[in-house]
């Protein structure tokens, strides 16, 4: 069982801006914002390989080693490196989805049912087995009569594209593990601003925003 990526990569940021205070140096600072990208890219290398990949981050702190770093390093070590969950946070040799976004939206749509915040229990029990009805019969259409896979925004096809070159090009040690750790942290796109206004979103952010207006 894998962990969400989105939302690992969202914890991290999160801690970072609203416990150690670096919002200012993340925005300030590209050399931060590339080392920071790292503590993603960790979730991305093979799990032969996180030492190294922490021994790298550890190694290239571009700023001071003040208060807020070292509280950072601390929050990391306690809940991923040694956190209760193991590596499920580790996405290298999946393939597929590293997000679970589509079930936060079905949990989201059930909650709006009205039987669903009854304190009836048997209208609850029905809402459940009406939903779970309609989800198998989708399911069984579908394996029936297949459709093309949704297709993916243009930028989010390339950056999938571009870290399946580079896992090819480091499995085959056609780039050292410092070169494919480096060029992972640059190929990140931030998540984080997509779900806090307060926040400055990215241009990417932007785009896909604007693009599931026009849906």
């Amino acid at each position: 069982m894998l962990g969400c990526w989105f939302h690992y990569y969202q914890a991290l940021i999160r801690y970072l801006f609203e416990h150690c205070h670096k919002r200012a140096l993340y925005y300030d600072s590209f050399q931060f914002k590339i080392w920071f990208r790292k503590f993603g890219a960790l979730s991305l290398v093979p799990l032969k390989d996180i030492i190294s990949g922490w021994n790298n981050i550890l190694d290239t702190i571009p700023v001071d080693f003040d208060i807020g770093i070292v509280k950072f390093i601390k929050y990391f070590v306690k809940n991923w490196l040694h956190g209760r969950y193991g590596f499920t946070w580790n996405h290298f040799a999946n393939d597929g989805p590293r997000t679970n976004n589509h079930l936060g939206g079905y949990h989201a749509k059930l909650s709006k049912i009205t039987s669903a915040t009854s304190n009836n229990v048997l209208a609850f029990i029905n809402m459940i087995k009406k939903s779970e009805t309609e989800t198998s019969n989708r399911f069984y259409n579908t394996e029936r009569n297949p459709i093309e896979e949704p297709k993916q925004l243009p930028k989010n096809k390339r950056k999938d594209d571009i870290l399946a070159r580079l896992k090819v090009q480091y499995t085959k040690n056609i780039i050292t593990f410092e070169q494919y750790f480096e060029k992972l942290a640059a190929h990140i796109v931030d998540p984080y601003e997509a779900v806090k206004i307060k926040f400055d979103l990215d241009d990417e952010v932007k785009d896909e925003i604007e693009t599931g207006k026009k849906r």
